[in-house]
């Protein structure tokens, strides 16, 4: 039986016959890294600054939720405001709420949701100015009022408000738009709208041997009716700006990570491919059957033993 080669020589390709492109070692080990790298960076670049950002509004809306009902189940705000029609305490509410600055504007509206009395900070005018003007007030349309007093609720209603052109009108979507990140006055106001209800208890009288009055409903009177409404509109602003200086500095942080990164992978792979090429020219040389130039262990791996 004859001898079986242990080393077969390949037939040469035929001349004009199309070879694989080259690629190497070094430039597949780095695409693919730099590839995870990039994803993971993004991803969760994306998901801090989304959580980020969906805190800020859940607290701008704990703070409009407050606001509007501590207002509502003031007594002195229901007796003096909307049963006496002060105008002296209207505009002493009205100053007070609006000189928080989340807030900008406030309607105190009669049980029908005509409005009684109402103040706004107003849009702001032009893309070169960063005040707003009161010429241009900022004001809900008048059935979410209406809606509020019907619907005679006890936990606010939120009503998300575009502000287009300075009209308020319904916001179309509710997902953040990363276009508004860009430097304009584009704004989203949330509308809190709470009914300002009656006592749902009856006065106590002198000559009751109850200690506790009568409820409503216990009397067979129904619920209790509205005296007013309060609307607060609170804007989204300050939480576009702080979003927006965030994802710069995210931005730019993300780019240092995948930079550092990718520079640490190139170095890593040309301590690996390195002696895999010189390996290469050796045994090229050996195979055109001339004299190889010794190579010398650099690492201490498995490369090095090859």
């Amino acid at each position: 039986m004859p001898d079986t080669p242990l080393l077969t020589r390949t037939a040469p390709l035929p001349p004009g016959a199309p070879t694989r492109p080259f690629t190497s070692l070094r430039t597949k080990f780095v695409a693919f890294f730099s590839l995870i790298l990039v994803v993971a960076c993004s991803s969760l670049s994306w998901y801090f600054i989304e959580s980020r950002r969906a805190a800020m509004v859940e607290e701008l809306h704990r703070l409009g939720t407050i606001l509007v009902a501590s207002v509502a189940h003031n007594d002195h705000f229901r007796f003096a405001a909307l049963v006496a029609e002060d105008q002296a305490t209207m505009r002493h509410y009205l100053d007070g709420l609006l000189s928080i600055d989340e807030v900008v504007y406030v309607v105190i509206s009669d049980a029908h949701g005509a409005p009684l009395a109402q103040r706004s900070k107003g849009a702001y005018p032009s893309l070169a100015e960063g005040t707003r003007s009161p010429e241009t007030p900022l004001f809900p349309a008048h059935p979410l009022a209406v809606r509020a007093a019907q619907t005679r609720a006890t936990i606010p209603t939120v009503t998300a408000l575009n502000v287009v052109g300075g009209v308020v009108v319904l916001a179309q979507e509710s997902a953040w738009q990363w276009d508004d990140l860009r430097p304009s006055f584009s704004e989203t106001l949330y509308d809190f709208a709470l009914p300002v209800h009656r006592s749902s208890r009856l006065p106590q009288s002198p000559f009751s041997l109850d200690p506790e009055p009568l409820s409503f409903a216990s009397a067979g009177l129904g619920p209790p009716s509205v005296d007013g409404v309060i609307q607060i509109g609170l804007t989204d602003r300050h939480v576009r700006q702080s979003v927006g200086t965030m994802v710069w500095g995210v931005l730019a942080l993300t780019l240092l990570i995948i930079a550092a990164g990718i520079t640490g992978a190139h170095l890593l792979t040309a301590k690996i491919t390195t002696p895999l090429r010189r390996l290469a020219d050796v045994a090229r040389q050996i195979s055109e059957g001339s004299v190889p130039l010794q190579l010398h262990n650099s690492t201490n791996d498995e490369v090095g033993q090859l």
